[in-house]
């Protein structure tokens, strides 16, 4: 009798699995894996909550996905050791919790490949955020998050840390289209032990970067500028970045890593016309130096936004797009060099928009560069930009219409191109046009302004002082009486001093318009003088469209007489009504409350009785 061995062999499941995972060429292929939940205790790591080929978790070069609601376990427990290349968010997507410890209270998840973890445009609902608490850890040269959803209700919340473990250089891209959500990146991002460098990319979206500790600093790739090289910890492509933080340290007058911030602390390159930079929860400051390629871009928000490094242009002509909120607004504490190069042809930079706009660092030309052009305003705009620096950019500058300009520094060095002034010149400061250049105020919509119109109303008023003038027909001269002498402030009067010696400082067209007014409730005696426009040189000054010699002008309250042979000593105690060849008001009659009351009863009683008939 032949005796029969039956013989029983144990397989682990896992390598199991790893068996049926190899290709026909002996290589560990990939293993994607869909969540189901079905095993019912939310672990990352039971196989049984994974639909795949086999089902497993998905490998570390492989995408973990998420296409409906997981059996009802969307919060998910993440174990130690675990990789993986992406995670994907699909069609029928609950909102997913990966990490139920809460944000870096867990294992750390590593983000072993290239993937690209993504939100995709299949997903059908709405509200919904995909929360990301593990730490994260990228051991490769590269990782992408992307959110494609065409719901701006639907977005990532990366609240786990992000580091590196790459030797090399590594790159951390966020991306997405405009119609997705706003992402918030809400833990530290920083650069591993041992890596060699590490930046961020944002080539689309809308993302949040809410930590103040965050400490990459360098992509893997540079930018040039102008022929010049420049490295760069942070690009920013068709995006939005909404900055959730302030930064410390940086330079505002040379190239300087900033200590920690949300933008890193390397240098920020801006290199497309979409790009957005927005205050967000709070007014934010961050001191990294700015590289502007040959593009547009934009700052919003309802916060203010204080941009405090140095700021270098390049490429064509750049236009900063400034539509923040009415009350608030954007500064730029940081030098601005317009072209870094000597070799390349001048340059215009334009701050346009309908926001309010504080350049407090120095424009200038750039290192060697040659002579740079200032626009202000954008066709449609009505926005403010004040100038408070010392500036020493040497080509023209252009106000457009509807746009205002407000230069409360000084301009004057030795080579300084004309300003057409087609929108509103104002300010306390001092510009110096060189030779023959000069500010024009140009036919119709020009205007010339002294004082602050930033600032309440009976602190608009101001002094400027211009090198050379000229008004066009229908030009305007605005001036404001709030007090006997003139300055800078409530309880003074506005006053423009021509300051060239050279004959013809001063030209007036005879169709030029004098707008003349009292702030404040001012009412000065009619003995007061007000000495508005005062010239250097000795050529006679013509005058006003429609006031001759001793004219009488109209006030919303009260009348005034004007003068064009008053003489301006510099101080309002010595100066005199004649013997000169100065603009001065003088004689003005404001009637007193009892009469203003009376004439207003009067008007009232008038308008019943029209209304009556």
């Amino acid at each position: 009798m032949k005796r029969t061995t039956t013989h029983t062999i144990s397989v682990c499941p896992l390598r199991f699995a790893m068996a049926m995972a190899i290709t026909t060429s002996g290589t560990l292929a990939a293993v994607d894996s869909t969540w189901t939940g079905l095993a019912g205790d939310g672990q990352y790591a039971t196989a049984g909550n994974w639909t795949g080929t086999p089902n497993q978790p998905p490998s570390f070069d492989g995408t973990g996905t998420f296409a409906d609601g997981g059996n009802g376990f969307t919060t998910i427990t993440i174990d130690a050791g675990r990789s993986v290349a992406a995670l994907a968010f699909t069609t029928n997507a609950a909102s997913y919790t990966i990490g139920s410890a809460g944000a870096n209270a867990g294992p750390t998840l590593t983000l072993a490949a290239a993937g690209n973890n993504r939100i995709d445009n299949t997903v059908v609902g709405t509200n919904l955020t995909q929360t990301i608490n593990a730490p994260l850890l990228l051991s490769g040269a590269s990782s992408t998050f992307t959110n494609n959803s065409t719901s701006n209700t639907n977005s990532f919340h990366i609240a786990g840390d992000i580091t590196t473990a790459n030797a090399a250089a590594t790159q951390l891209t966020l991306a997405g289209s405009a119609t997705g959500g706003i992402n918030t990146v809400g833990g530290t991002i920083s650069k591993g032990v041992g890596t060699a460098s590490f930046g961020i990319n944002v080539t689309g979206g809308k993302w949040l970067l809410s930590s103040a500790s965050n400490a990459f600093d360098l992509m893997p790739t540079t930018v040039t500028i102008d022929t010049v090289v420049y490295n760069r910890g942070m690009s920013i492509g068709a995006a939005t970045i909404i900055i959730g933080a302030n930064s410390t340290g940086g330079s505002g007058t040379a190239i300087a890593p900033v200590t920690s911030g949300p933008l890193g602390t390397g240098s920020v390159h801006i290199g497309n016309a979409s790009a957005v930079l927005e205050a967000g929860g709070a007014d934010r400051t961050i001191g990294n130096t700015l590289l502007l390629g040959n593009n547009n871009w934009s700052t919003n928000g309802s916060h203010s936004l204080t941009l405090n490094g140095l700021m270098i242009f390049g490429g064509g002509n750049t236009v900063n797009n400034n539509i923040i909120a009415a009350d608030k607004r954007l500064t730029i504490g940081g030098d601005i060099h317009i072209r870094d190069n000597p070799t390349l042809s001048a340059r215009t930079i334009t701050f346009g928009g309908n926001g309010t706009t504080v350049i407090g660092g120095t424009i200038s030309n750039g290192v060697g560069g040659n002579p740079g052009h200032l626009t202000i305003g954008v066709a449609g705009g009505t926005g403010t930009v004040k100038l408070t620096g010392a500036n020493t950019y040497t080509g023209n500058t252009n106000i457009t219409a509807g746009a205002t300009l407000l230069v409360n520094g000084t301009h004057s060095v030795a080579t300084v191109g004309g300003y057409t002034v087609t929108g509103t010149l104002g300010g306390t400061g001092v510009i110096t046009p060189s030779g023959t250049n000069a500010v024009t105020v140009k036919a119709n919509t020009g205007k010339l302004s002294p004082g602050d119109s930033t600032l309440v109303a009976a602190s608009q008023i101001g002094t400027m002082e211009i090198g050379k003038l000229a008004f066009e027909a229908a030009a305007t001269y605005s001036a404001q009486l709030g007090g006997t002498t003139p300055g800078d402030g409530a309880g003074s009067y506005d006053q423009v001093n021509v300051t060239t010696t050279a004959a013809g400082g001063l030209a007036i067209n005879p169709a030029t318009v004098l707008d003349l007014s009292l702030v404040a409730g001012f009412a000065p005696s009619s003995s007061a003088v007000f000495y508005i426009l005062t010239r250097a040189d000795a050529s006679a000054t013509a005058v006003f469209s429609g006031l001759p010699e001793g004219a009488t002008i109209t006030l919303p309250l009260g009348t005034a007489q004007i003068t064009y042979q008053a003489h301006w000593t510099g101080a309002q105690a010595t100066s005199t009504l004649t013997g000169g060849n100065d603009v001065a008001i003088y004689n003005v009659v404001v009637p007193e409350p009892a009469t203003l009351a009376l004439l207003a009863s009067a008007a009232g009683l008038l308008l019943r009785r029209r209304r009556a008939a």
